[in-house]
């Protein structure tokens, strides 16, 4: 599923393209997304200038003059393209914005579990999708010692902790076990048994590699791409994610003493750890 990384990966393809434009043509697909396009949105959505484009946890958000807000969310194997000409069609096109500078953006989704939502800018907040949503890890309410205050009360790991939406938005599987491998803490350790201290190194390292991510067009494993088509390559600097066995990617651990990485399952996630760097 794409993770924060990828989804603004996505933004900042689409925005220098759709920002400022007016959407001329909507096309709906006949298949159903997991949460499909309400009835009126060609009506709504048709005709309206775009305003801007934002990210929400791991949500695309469009807003139009209208006052009106499309929300997007990949699902596992959504992705945009750009396309400049007709007759660009694929296997998997759910939806396209046909824009006025002759632009076509395209929604696929082979799997679909993408969903579109459309709602009131001003309802944005309040909207099921957001309504229980923790902080964006790039907002200013995301701070070390909030983190710290919010795992006092959770007995569970830390890394299912993380993984909650409701106290970080956008954060995934990935970039978790990433963060928690440069924070030096091991992913089964009690939440509300991390010393302040400790918390600000996960803070920083959180951040670290979301920001890391980004800047390497985020992760492509299997479905993830840019608008361009390009893929991300931030699979590549991994320091334990995916690499059971393996040595890490940052300590002078013995493989043949300690094993390599391990893998464990969480929550039905495998988590990937380094018992050297990350010892209970």
């Amino acid at each position: 599923m794409p993770e924060l990384p990828e989804v603004q990966t996505v933004l900042n393809g689409l925005s220098p393209v759709m920002s400022g434009e007016v959407i001329m043509t909507v096309m709906v697909g006949n298949q159903k997304l997991r949460a499909a396009p309400p009835p009126d949105f060609i009506s709504h959505v048709t005709g309206q200038k775009i305003l801007n484009l934002s990210r929400r946890g791991k949500y695309l958000i469009i807003s139009l003059e209208n006052n009106k807000a499309i929300i997007h969310h990949l699902g596992m194997s959504g992705s945009f393209r750009i396309s400049g000409k007709a007759g660009d069609a694929k296997l998997h096109d759910h939806l396209s914005y046909i824009l006025s500078n002759g632009k076509k953006i395209i929604y696929n989704d082979p799997r679909r579990f993408g969903m579109v939502y459309l709602t009131e800018v001003a309802d944005l907040e309040q909207h099921k999708a957001f309504s229980n949503m923790g902080p964006d890890p790039f907002s200013e309410d995301f701070t070390s010692e909030m983190l710290f205050e919010k795992f006092k009360s959770k007995k569970g790991p830390v890394k299912t902790v993380l993984l909650n939406q409701a106290l970080v938005a956008g954060l995934g599987n990935i970039y978790v076990c990433e963060a928690l491998y440069l924070a030096g803490i091991h992913p089964e350790k009690v939440a509300a048994k991390i010393s302040r201290q400790k918390t600000a190194l996960l803070y920083d390292a959180i951040l670290l590699v979301l920001k890391n991510a980004i800047k390497s067009g985020g992760s492509s494993l299997r479905d993830h791409k840019g608008v361009d088509g390009t893929m991300g390559y931030f699979q590549h600097s991994f320091n334990v994610y995916g690499k059971k066995g393996q040595p890490c990617g940052m300590c002078d651990c013995d493989v043949e003493k300690t094993g390599g990485v391990k893998m464990i399952r969480q929550a039905g996630r495998s988590t990937f750890y380094c018992t050297e760097k990350q010892g209970k």
